[in-house]
């Protein structure tokens, strides 16, 4: 799973990216899919905000691991 964070402040889309990171983090608790068991959730490293055509761009990424049940 991947999400692309885009805002015209940098702080913004760090703030952003770090709600998805808190959000995601330790989430086998409470995600639910149907018909699946989660085996893991590994993130990867996140992609800095850069700028591209005067838009903050940053990249945050996970693995999530299914187990059909």
């Amino acid at each position: 799973m991947q999400f692309r964070v885009s805002s015209l402040a940098i702080g913004e889309c760090e703030n952003i990216m770090g709600y998805l990171t808190d959000r995601l983090e330790d989430c086998e608790n409470y995600l639910t899919i149907t018909s699946h068991s989660i085996v893991r959730i590994t993130r990867h490293p996140l992609i800095a905000p850069s700028m591209i055509d005067n838009v903050w761009n940053g990249i945050v990424q996970y693995k999530i691991e299914l187990q059909k049940v």
